[in-house]
Order: C-alpha cells, then sequence, then structure tokens
C-alpha cells in the first residue's frame, strides 16, 4: 500500500471522533445546518469495485459514494476486500454513508453519518432494534479493519457499521 492510501485508526468516543473527523459546531449556521463548508472540507468520493443496489431504488446502483476524506481509502480498501471473499452479493444494498444529522430518537447527539464515518446497508432486511440479515463473513471483514457493527449496539442496528466506537 502506498503512502497515499494510508489507513488511519478507528478514533474512540466523541473526543476521538472530533480529533480524527473535525468538528462540525464550527460550521453551523444559525438554524442548525451545516454550512457547505462543511462538505467541502471533509468529504471525497470513495469509488466501488462494483455497483451496489441502490435502497429503494430498483434497477439504480452506486458506483461511488461521499465518505470523509480521510476514510477513502479504508473504504475502498475495506470494500475490495469484500469484493475478494466473493461477498459483494450479500451486501444486498447501499443505504448510505454521508447524512448530516442527529442520531435517531436524539435531539443533541449527531449521528456517526455527519462526519461521513458511517455506512448503512439493507434497511429492508435489518429493522432498527430487530436481528437482521447482515453476513456474518461482511461482519468479520469490518470487524478486523477496526470497524464498529451496530448489530452489537444496545438497540442492535445491524445494516449499520461505523469507523469510531465509543459513541
Amino acid at each position: 500500500m502506498s503512502a497515499s492510501r494510508e489507513i488511519i485508526a478507528s478514533p474512540h468516543g466523541l473526543d476521538g471522533i472530533l480529533a480524527a473527523y473535525g468538528d462540525p459546531g464550527k460550521y453551523l449556521r444559525e438554524d442548525g445546518t451545516p454550512n457547505p463548508a462543511w462538505e467541502y472540507d471533509i468529504l471525497s468520493r470513495a469509488y466501488l469495485p462494483a455497483p451496489i443496489p441502490l435502497e429503494g431504488y430498483p434497477g439504480r446502483f452506486v458506483p461511488r459514494f461521499a465518505c470523509h476524506k480521510k476514510l477513502r481509502p479504508e473504504i475502498e480498501e475495506l470494500h475490495l476486500d469484500i469484493f475478494r471473499a466473493g461477498l459483494w452479493g450479500a451486501l444486498i444494498s447501499f443505504a448510505g454513508c454521508y447524512n448530516f444529522r442527529f442520531q435517531r430518537g436524539s435531539a443533541d447527539k449527531l449521528s456517526v453519518h455527519a462526519w461521513a464515518a458511517a455506512i448503512d446497508y439493507d434497511y429492508a432486511g435489518n429493522k432498527l432494534g430487530k436481528p437482521g440479515r447482515m453476513d456474518a463473513r461482511i461482519v468479520e471483514i469490518f470487524e478486523r479493519r477496526g470497524w464498529t457493527w451496530g448489530g452489537r449496539f444496545a438497540r442492535r442496528d445491524d445494516g449499520h457499521f461505523q469507523f469510531a466506537s465509543g459513541y
């Protein structure tokens, strides 16, 4: 792996997330939405080894998606691992990465998606709070690379993976 594809370590807790990915509070407008400079400063496009079906849009596929620029090499390598393991079809569908919002059920705790450091797959088969159908071999690849799987959260979120822990 070349130096241009440096993989970062998974941060822990809010302080670690802020140190690794930046402080969106510095970019908030009066209405609580981020200034477009936040997206300009943090986002990059991760390219996939093959397209993934787009959740909720039959016949549409995702060949790349917006993620945190520091995570682009990690995300591309991660998806190559899944592809090379012959598990590409087990991802079912892509349901998002960057989304500036609070955690579901919270009015004051940002989602890791707000930093573009979380990825969701297959909402239809992975309902919040219930056991889902995420392939255990995919979970193993993510966890081996330092990702936290939402299936281990107190309120299960089997289709969710985030490159952060303790938050």
